[in-house]
């Protein structure tokens, strides 16, 4: 039954936020905190915290032998910013951030000074 009202909550934001958006060239980051449906605090719109990640990269390999590498999940993070997924979990709210789905850098695309790069 929990999982159901979560679900329905979920499915209001994101239906407001696909119609309401301007764009649609985004995917959404939709975290929800590993509690009980009454200890939720609600859903919130927040940005990307920014995390640095450390440790180790494993080397596996695919069914095929084809290897490929895994990041362990360590991460360094100091202060947790207000209004960050991270902050919205820890603070028992949803969080829901839009990513820009085009992560393109037209700045440094559209530099005509150095052509010769």
């Amino acid at each position: 039954m929990e999982k159901e009202i979560i679900g329905h909550q979920l499915t209001n934001k994101i239906i407001k936020l696909f119609f309401n958006s301007k764009s649609q060239n985004f995917c959404l980051n939709i975290n929800v905190p590993n509690l009980r449906y009454k200890d939720i605090r609600g859903v919130k719109l927040v940005k990307l915290a920014r995390r640095k990640p450390i440790g180790k990269y494993i080397v596996r390999k695919d069914s095929k032998g084809i290897p490929y590498y895994w990041l362990t999940t360590d991460r360094t993070i100091k202060k947790i910013e207000d209004d960050t997924d991270l902050w919205a979990i820890n603070k028992n709210f949803i969080s829901i951030t839009p990513i820009d789905i085009d992560m393109t850098n037209y700045k440094f695309i559209n530099k005509k000074d150095d052509e010769n790069y």
